[in-house]
């Protein structure tokens, strides 16, 4: 059996708005389709 885990990559893209900021966090392997992470969503006040 094959470790993937050790092929992975894990890949951060941020996209900073004019009223919002948004991260999204994606591990990434060869021949694999993307898998975001789920992430906590703060609510700003």
């Amino acid at each position: 059996m094959v470790n993937l885990r050790s092929h992975t990559t894990r890949l951060g893209v941020l996209d900073i708005g004019s009223n919002t900021i948004h991260m999204l966090i994606v591990d990434a392997a060869p021949a694999l389709a993307l898998t975001p992470r789920p992430a906590p969503n703060p609510q700003c006040a």
